[in-house]
């Protein structure tokens, strides 16, 4: 993502840094998987028999995602702090030119998106 929101236009520094750590991906990857549960579980909407909806015995659809999602942002966050990207700049007098206030936008966008995936999931769940 640029600076201007414009193709071409200089690069997010901050997002540029996150994108260099090995825990990002990661994240990207694991997002990928939980995205891919639920939408296995969204199918129950084309499910009509009367027999069991065959996504359930998938071991995927139950398995409990919080843990490793949490591991994979301390991880995250290991790395940035190590690599001294979390300092702050006085100088900036916006906070969307702040870097450190960037990865904390881009970690909680990122809690959120783990949040808002099981609780579909669970709601999924209990309508099944």
């Amino acid at each position: 993502m640029s600076l201007s929101f414009h193709r071409g236009g200089q690069r997010n520094p901050a997002l540029v840094t996150l994108l260099g750590t090995k825990a990002f991906p990661k994240i990207g990857d694991f997002i990928r998987e939980k995205l891919a549960v639920v939408r296995k579980l969204c199918t129950i909407f084309s499910h009509e028999t009367t027999e069991r909806f065959p996504v359930l015995d998938d071991v995927g659809v139950t398995r409990e995602f919080n843990a490793e999602g949490e591991r994979l942002i301390g991880e995250l966050m290991q790395e940035i702090t190590k690599g001294k990207m979390m300092a702050t700049d006085p100088s900036k007098k916006y906070l969307r030119e702040d870097n450190f206030c960037q990865i904390c936008m881009a970690v909680g966008s990122i809690r959120g998106i783990f949040k808002d995936l099981r609780l579909i999931q669970h709601r999924l769940l209990r309508e099944v």
